[in-house]
């Protein structure tokens, strides 16, 4: 009894496989030819072989094109909170990205002026509160000290 010789699954199962499944196949042709070297075998194993590198070249591909969507999206959530931010502040803006972000950036700017200004004005009035205390506490001790 002899078995009849083995073929190749169609493209689409080999596809289909899982790495362990394609491992095995792998084996199973290499077997069949170093058993049966006159005969040609129907697949070649390094069409197989770029076939699965294609796949995986693809699946990559649209790996990385999900990332840079979903960063994308985020970035542009992002854009539109800060137009609100702006909006709410009473900052005039264009709906435009980059209008958006220059608008952001100026905002930033005065908002740090402004709290520069607030700033030197709170050491002022500390340096006022410190004198006038002195100049009480003086009076109260000149008072104090003619009793």
């Amino acid at each position: 009894f002899t078995m009849p010789p083995m073929t190749a699954p169609p493209s689409n199962m080999v596809m289909s496989m899982s790495t362990s499944q394609q491992q095995q196949h792998h084996h199973h042709e290499h077997h069949r030819e170093h058993n049966n070297p006159g005969q040609k075998r129907a697949r070649d194993s390094s069409s197989f072989a770029i076939s699965d590198d294609e796949s995986e070249r693809e699946r990559r591909r649209q790996d990385r094109n999900q990332r840079e969507q979903q960063r994308s999206r985020r970035i542009t959530e992002q854009i539109a909170h800060l137009r609100d931010v702006l909006t709410q502040g009473g900052v005039p803006c264009k709906p435009d990205k980059n209008s958006t972000l220059i608008s952001v950036a100026e905002y930033i700017q005065q908002l740090q002026a402004r709290s520069n200004l607030l700033d030197g004005e709170h050491k002022k009035l500390l340096d006022t509160i410190a004198r006038t205390n002195e100049m009480v506490n003086n009076q109260y001790y000149q008072a104090t000290a003619a009793d």
